[in-house]
């Protein structure tokens, strides 16, 4: 889901790094569902996106392959 967003912006993996100040190797896993975002990654993400983070919210509740993990 995260990587469909990216790449509707029209951001290389890299670039997407930079602009939201998280490395590569987190989102590159994030976007491959080997961990989850967290919370304070969907401001950066989404800024660096040209969207809201709600709507990134909104897109990965509307997907079925994501699954929302809660600390317990």
């Amino acid at each position: 889901m995260l990587r469909r967003v990216r790449e509707r912006a029209g951001l290389t993996l890299d670039e997407a790094a930079e602009a939201s100040g998280i490395s590569k190797p987190v989102l590159s896993k994030t976007e491959r569902g080997e961990r989850a975002a967290r919370v304070t990654e969907l401001l950066p993400l989404a800024t660096a996106y040209g969207v809201t983070a709600e709507q990134i919210v909104a897109e990965s509740a509307a997907d079925p392959e994501v699954q929302v993990a809660r600390d317990q």
